[in-house]
């Protein structure tokens, strides 16, 4: 088996954007009021705040989701995501957990040492209409190299859920 490294599909930076310009837009009048009037009740500013921390943690998590990638090699899984790295040998891989959601499979590969998390493709429908993908393309081909790869049995299942272990 050769190395192979996966990429999540990414959705769209528009509601980036949104967020972006309702927070600057929100900053500019809060200064416009506070240039014109001299008390400016405290929620103003928790408001403002607020939103300069959405657009933050927007920007944070799209910035992740585009450093995000799984390596899957002959001796190890690795995944990264720009603020975190982490590889695990398959001998070391002790337990996966997969919970089935609306928007694809949630799984969760726990080491001796370490663990990481990723979704399988799932797709954000509206009204019957596709607005988006996300997770792996390939999660459930990822997620069948890690159950052979470590050797790893079915051992329990719930509702919408199953864990592999030893």
């Amino acid at each position: 088996m050769n190395t192979k490294s996966y990429q999540p599909e990414l959705l769209s930076r528009k509601g980036e954007q949104v967020a972006w310009i309702l927070a600057l837009v929100s900053l500019v009048s809060l200064l416009f009021l506070k240039a014109h009037f001299a008390e400016i009740p405290w929620g103003s500013y928790a408001f403002v705040i607020l939103l300069l921390l959405a657009a933050s943690s927007i920007s944070l998590g799209n910035w992740m989701d585009r450093h995000t990638a799984i390596t899957v090699n002959p001796e190890s899984i690795a995944f990264t995501n720009g603020v975190r790295n982490t590889e695990i040998n398959w001998d070391d891989v002790k337990e996966i957990r997969v919970m089935e959601t609306n928007w694809g499979k949630r799984v969760q590969v726990l080491g001796k040492d370490s663990h990481f998390e990723f979704r399988t493709l799932g797709e954000v429908l509206l009204h019957g209409e596709l607005k988006g993908r996300l997770g792996f393309k390939e999660g459930d081909e990822i997620l069948q190299t890690l159950v052979s790869k470590t050797g790893l049995k079915e051992t329990s299942k719930k509702e919408k859920s199953y864990y592999y272990t030893r």
